[in-house]
């Protein structure tokens, strides 16, 4: 029997007790993030050579504890999310061996390959041994493939991204040769130099968004006075924000740690339903249409012979229209229906709607959460 909406089956309970200390690692390193800036550690400087050159730097110090208590809520956010993985995964398995025995939970976690070809190697190598293919199939579409050659929809292109993301993150034991797991990203700078009269501001050019560590030049400038004593302030009008420091690195202002790590714990309960939909623990999100019976002779969605209604078309007129033998038909009912001709049967099949975004969601939010639902499903 499935679980209702909203109960959970016990034996996906630690993958889904993995997701709740993840999100709580997440809303930790969030209030810390607040409090860091709110303690006032970034400050900018100005730094004026004889001949009018300089540079506007800004600064970040950090204070031990709190950098040390961020490092901790990054590594306990990790390391849950990686629980979550594995534990939907050897619950899967032990459902499907269950007649059999215990798999090899080493065998069973979620493997995080950059490379189709690598994923199929540990396949083949023994990952994954009490999985059916199309379970197989739903865990290579959660990969953080990188294959600049191929084309992929939006939906598995934001995943496998994330996902890359979230690898680089795992990737670091904490202070691994002086790397952290989190960093300030200082970026969207308008910068401004100011200089007392008669001086004058000549040039100023932003070096772009990027990392500050202890120190980051946003801007170069070049300024003039008529007695030689330059006396000029800056301005960054910079925006900083907290991110996992391994690449991809942020590609506009909302893309931060905020954002990556809401979109990882949704990607990971979708993991979930995903495990427990296939062993029947849940239903599909949404139940495709089926044919009309005067249209297509079975409810499947498969192939199946057209039984038209007197007077509604001619089947050998449609097909005649055609060189290759396919043609489409749209019934009353407004059903769309693709024909093939083999011989002299005419097969059809209906090809389901595009559906419509969940209306009580913004626009962004439900366009995620249907781009989730698809790879959930379908692992494409």
């Amino acid at each position: 029997m499935e679980p209702g909406e909203g109960q959970e089956d016990v034996r996906f309970a630690a993958a889904w007790a993995a997701v709740d200390a993840a999100s709580d690692a997440r809303s930790l390193l969030n209030d810390l993030w607040n409090q860091l800036r709110a303690e006032g550690v970034f400050y900018p400087s100005v730094h004026t050579r004889a001949d009018g050159h300089g540079r506007l730097d800004v600064h970040c110090d950090w204070p031990d504890e709190l950098k040390q208590a961020v490092e901790g809520a990054a590594r306990s956010f990790a390391d849950a999310l990686g629980d979550a993985f594995d534990s939907a995964i050897i619950a899967t398995a032990r459902i499907v061996c269950a007649a059999v025995g215990e798999p090899d939970a080493n065998a069973h976690r979620m493997l995080y390959l950059l490379t189709r070809q690598g994923f199929w190697r540990a396949v083949q190598d023994g990952c994954y041994a009490g999985l059916r293919p199309d379970q197989v199939r739903l865990i290579e579409g959660f990969q953080p493939f990188d294959e600049p050659g191929r084309a992929e929809q939006p939906p598995s292109a934001m995943i496998r991204t994330a996902m890359r993301h979230f690898r680089n993150m795992r990737s670091l034991p904490g202070n691994c040769d002086g790397l952290d797991r989190v960093a300030v990203w200082a970026h969207s700078a308008r910068p401004e130099i100011i200089i007392e009269p008669p001086g004058q501001v000549l040039s100023v050019n932003s070096t772009g968004d990027g990392l500050l560590e202890k120190v980051r030049t946003v801007a170069s400038y070049h300024v003039t006075s008529d007695h030689g004593h330059f006396d000029v302030d800056g301005n960054p009008n910079i925006a900083f924000d907290v991110i996992g420091n391994r690449p991809p690195w942020p590609e506009h202002p909302d893309d931060n740690f905020g954002a990556r790590s809401r979109l990882l714990i949704t990607i990971a309960s979708e993991f979930i339903r995903g495990c427990e939909r296939s062993v029947g623990l849940r239903a599909r999100l949404h139940e495709r249409p089926l044919p009309s019976p005067r249209a297509v002779s079975t409810a499947r969605r498969s192939w199946a012979p057209v039984h038209l209604s007197d007077g509604e078309h001619d089947l050998p007129a449609l097909m005649s229209q055609s060189d290759i033998g396919l043609a489409t038909y749209r019934n009353d009912d407004g059903e769309f229906v693709m024909l093939v001709q083999a011989g002299d049967t005419v097969y059809g099949r209906p090809i389901p709607p595009a559906m419509l975004l969940d209306p009580s969601q913004r626009q962004g939010a439900a366009a995620e959460d249907a781009a989730i639902d698809a790879a959930s499903m379908w692992a494409s």
